[in-house]
């Protein structure tokens, strides 16, 4: 695991143990760990068509996690897109 969440995983609890650390960082420390985990639940998706199956774990959405931040990056370009798309879909419904 070369990622910050593989970091925490291996040497977190040491780490917490011996510091004392304030709770916010704990937080984000636990946060990043369980990030896109089963901890932290499941949606489980399934094709209409095939039937096939895919489970998408859930994010912590903490703003230090490198994780849910790369996701978050990408996300506003597809809303925009998205949001442009409805809004000429519904402006051409407007103008019939």
């Amino acid at each position: 695991m070369n990622s910050l969440q593989g970091i925490i995983k291996l040497h977190g609890e040491a780490y917490t143990k011996s510091k004392k650390l304030p709770s916010n960082i704990l937080k984000a420390l636990y946060s990043i760990k369980d990030c896109r985990t089963a901890a932290l639940g499941d949606h489980v998706y399934e094709c209409d068509e095939c039937g096939e199956t895919k489970i998408s774990y859930n994010a912590c959405r903490n703003r230090h996690c490198p994780k849910c931040q790369a996701y978050a990056k990408e996300m506003p370009g597809c809303y925009k897109i998205c949001l442009k798309e409805h809004t000429k879909v519904v402006l051409e419904m407007l103008h019939v």
